[in-house]
C-alpha cells in the first residue's frame, strides 16, 4: 500500500517535472525568436546602422546573445564606430547595459540617435526594457540617461569574478528605460501564467 502511494506521488512529481521543462523549453524557443534580428539595417535622422558582417575584435563580446552593428553616417557612408544590442536580461546587460558604443567621431546628438533607435529594436523585439550603467556620481551620464526617459534603478556591486569588475568603481549605478507598456507587460505575464497551467493540467 505504502509502495503504490509512493509510486503515484512519484509519478506526478515526474509529471510536474515534464511539465514545467516542456514550459521553459517552450519559453525559451519563444524568447529565441523574439530576439532574433533578420534586420539588416536601421536608418536615423543622420545615421545607418547596419548589421556587422565580421564583429569587431576590439568590442568586448558578451556571452549573451547580441547583434553588432557599424554605425554609418547616412549621407557620406563613412563608418563613424561600432555599437553592440544585447538581447534578453541576463548577467552582461545586468551589469555592463544593455547597448555599447565604440564610435570617437559621433556628436553628443548622434550618440542619442544610436540610443533611442537600438531602443527602438528592442521595443520592436518585446525587450520589456533597456538597462544603462555608469560609474557611482557620474552626473554626465546621470543626466544623460534620464533626458532619454530611463529611471534610476539601484546601485549594484559589481563582483570580483565578473569581467565587469574595476576595483576603484566596483559600485554602479544602473538606470532603466522601460519599452513596453506597462499593461502589455501584465498582459505577457499573464499570457505566460496561463500557458504553464493548461500545460500543467494537460501533464
Amino acid at each position: 500500500m505504502f509502495g503504490k502511494k509512493k509510486k503515484g506521488s512519484l509519478l506526478k512529481k515526474l509529471g510536474f517535472a515534464s511539465a514545467v521543462t516542456t514550459y521553459i523549453g517552450s519559453e525559451i524557443n519563444t524568447a529565441m525568436k523574439r530576439y532574433e534580428i533578420k534586420e539588416s539595417k536601421f536608418v536615423s535622422d543622420t545615421l545607418v546602422l547596419e548589421k556587422t558582417k565580421n564583429p569587431s575584435k576590439d568590442c568586448y563580446t558578451p556571452t549573451q546573445r547580441y547583434y553588432e552593428f557599424d554605425i554609418l553616417n547616412k549621407e557620406t557612408r563613412e563608418v563613424l564606430g561600432t555599437c553592440q544590442l544585447l538581447m534578453g536580461q541576463e548577467e552582461d546587460s545586468f551589469y555592463g547595459g544593455h547597448i555599447r558604443v565604440k564610435a570617437d567621431k559621433l556628436s553628443q546628438a548622434q550618440k542619442r540617435e544610436v540610443d533611442v533607435a537600438l531602443a527602438q529594436v528592442a521595443k520592436s523585439h518585446l525587450m520589456t526594457h533597456v538597462n544603462f550603467v555608469c560609474a557611482r556620481g557620474d552626473k554626465n551620464a546621470q543626466k544623460y540617461f534620464e533626458s532619454l526617459g530611463a529611471k534610476f534603478v539601484k546601485l549594484v556591486k559589481v563582483p570580483q569574478d565578473s569581467p565587469y569588475f574595476v576595483k576603484k568603481h566596483r559600485v554602479i549605478e544602473q538606470y532603466r528605460l522601460d519599452t513596453v507598456d506597462e499593461k502589455v507587460i501584465q498582459y505577457m505575464e499573464l499570457t505566460a501564467k496561463r500557458k504553464a497551467e493548461k500545460i500543467k493540467k494537460n501533464s
